[in-house]
């Protein structure tokens, strides 16, 4: 099915101002226990979303599951001198009112997102969520064509969130460049590890 879909600007930080039409098709097989969209076809603009989901009706809570690839999202918005919303991006919160409504256990891989000046590829992002805790582990991406690991945890019951990052190099002279040119900042990171917990 397709549908046209008017202008639309500033959706979860994401810049577009289009006008165009949104396709879409999956072979669903469902029954009392639960249903299987596989083949899951679809395009948006230049937005381009394949996978399978199956969604476990018996299971309490709620289970999803499934894998999704996604072609490139649309560039995230920036501030008026080119950086990226930092600001807004922290200040997302973590759906805690979810995590007891919900299993997860879902990949999403992403080809290529532009953050603000930052070009981010090969994003895989395994994602598990059960009794209360969400995990995503392990995060595996490139920026700038240096590849990065990273592993990160929510806890309902406590509201602590944890990071864990690893990268062999972080190019800090291209990376300020783009992202805080009035920084000036110069070198290169070896040997990246980062381990930070918030509540």
């Amino acid at each position: 099915n397709s549908k046209a879909v008017g202008p639309t600007q500033g959706l979860f930080g994401l810049e577009r101002n289009f006008e165009s039409v949104l396709a879409a098709s999956a072979k669903i097989q469902a029954n009392i226990q639960g249903l299987v969209a596989s083949e899951i076809e679809v395009s948006f603009d230049e937005l381009e979303v394949s996978g399978t989901l199956a969604l476990d009706l018996v299971s309490d809570p709620l289970r999803l599951s499934g894998a999704l690839s996604i072609n490139e999202l649309p560039k995230t918005q920036t501030n008026s001198d080119g950086g990226v919303n930092l600001a807004n991006l922290l200040d997302t919160p973590v759906p805690y009112d979810l995590f007891s409504e919900l299993d997860l256990d879902l990949v999403v891989e992403l080809d290529r997102h532009e953050l603000g000046a930052v070009v981010l590829d090969g994003l895989s992002l395994p994602l598990n969520l059960s009794q209360g805790t969400l995990t995503a582990s392990p995060i595996v991406l490139s920026i700038d064509g240096e590849e990065i690991e990273a592993e990160f945890t929510a806890e309902a019951a406590t509201g602590k969130a944890s990071l864990r990052l690893s990268a062999a190099v972080i190019p800090l002279t291209e990376l300020f460049e783009r992202v805080r040119p009035d920084l000036a900042v110069t070198g290169q990171v070896s040997g990246v590890k980062l381990d930070a917990s918030a509540q």
